[in-house]
C-alpha cells in the first residue's frame, strides 16, 4: 500500500498559469518599428513569435504565438490605433494573451507575473513592455532571444525607455542567453570602441539607410495618395464648373420692358 503522506512531499508542484515552456527555447520579440519588423522570422515555425499591443493589425506580421498587452484595461480599451482591440482580445482563440490580470471577458487572458519577475531580477527598472518581455523570456527558459521592430530611435519618446531595454539585454547575456539585435536598431548602438578605434559609421550608415527607406516608402505612398486626391479634386472642380455654366444657361431672364412711343 502506498503511503500517501510519504509521497506527498515528492509530488511535482503544479506550474503557474503564466508558465508555458518556450518552443525550442527560442523566441523573437517583435515591436512596431518598420526598420526591422518585417525581417522577423515569421516563417520559421521553430521560433516563437511574441508581439505587443495591437501588432496583429500590421500586414507584415503573419504570425503571433503570444501577445502581451501590459497596459491597464482602461487604457487598452481606448486604443487609437485599433478601436476594435478589445473585441480582438475577446474573440481570439489561437494566441496566448498576457494582460495585467485575468479578465473574465477575455477568455484567453493570462495574468502577467510582474511580481515574480521583479523578485527574480532584483530590480524594478522596467520602463517599457520590451524590458518586461526580455526578463519574462529568460525566466521562462529562453536560450536565444531576437529583437525585431524594436528601434527606440526617437529620443522624445524613448529616451527613458531604451536604457532599460539595454540593461536587460546585458542582464540576459550575462546569464548566458544569446540576444540578437539587428543592425537597423538603435539598441546598443555605438560608432566605435572608445579609446581603441577611430569613429566609424558602418552601423549608423545601416541605420540611416533603413530610415531613408522608411521615409521613401512613406513619401511614395503620400505621393500616390496625393495624385488620387488631385484627380478626385479635378473631377469635382470640373463638375462644379459645368453646373455653374448650366446655372447661367438656364437662369430665368427678366422681360425687356419697352415703352410705347419711346418713353414718357
Amino acid at each position: 500500500m502506498v503511503d500517501k503522506k510519504a509521497t506527498k512531499g515528492t509530488e511535482e508542484k503544479k506550474a503557474p498559469e503564466w508558465y508555458k515552456p518556450i518552443k525550442n527555447c527560442h523566441v523573437a520579440i517583435v515591436g512596431f518599428a518598420p526598420s526591422s519588423m518585417g525581417l522577423a522570422p515569421f516563417d520559421n515555425q521553430s521560433i516563437e513569435i511574441w508581439g505587443i499591443n495591437e501588432l496583429y493589425i500590421v500586414s507584415e506580421v503573419t504570425r503571433i504565438d503570444r501577445l502581451f498587452e501590459l497596459h491597464s484595461y482602461e487604457r487598452f480599451t481606448q486604443k487609437d490605433r485599433n478601436p476594435n482591440h478589445l473585441k480582438w482580445l475577446q474573440e481570439n482563440k489561437d494566441v496566448l494573451i498576457y494582460t495585467q490580470r485575468k479578465y473574465k471577458d477575455i477568455p484567453r487572458s493570462i495574468a502577467f507575473p510582474f511580481d515574480v519577475i521583479v523578485e527574480k531580477t532584483q530590480t524594478n527598472y522596467f520602463t517599457n513592455s520590451i524590458s518586461w518581455l526580455i526578463a519574462f523570456a529568460v525566466i521562462s527558459g529562453a536560450k536565444k532571444i531576437e529583437l525585431w521592430g524594436i528601434d527606440m530611435a526617437r529620443a522624445e519618446e524613448y529616451e527613458s525607455q531604451r536604457p532599460s531595454v539595454e540593461y536587460f539585454v546585458g542582464w540576459a547575456r550575462g546569464l548566458g542567453v544569446e540576444v540578437l539585435i539587428p543592425d537597423q536598431s538603435d539598441i546598443l548602438l555605438t560608432t566605435h570602441l572608445y579609446g581603441l578605434e577611430e569613429e566609424k559609421q558602418t552601423r549608423i550608415q545601416e541605420k540611416l539607410k533603413a530610415r531613408k527607406g522608411e521615409l521613401g516608402l512613406i513619401i511614395r505612398n503620400l505621393q500616390r495618395d496625393l495624385k488620387l486626391k488631385q484627380s478626385e479634386l479635378d473631377q469635382y472642380v470640373g463638375a462644379h464648373l459645368e453646373l455653374s455654366q448650366q446655372e447661367k444657361a438656364y437662369s430665368p431672364m427678366s422681360d425687356a420692358k419697352w415703352s410705347a412711343g419711346g418713353g414718357k
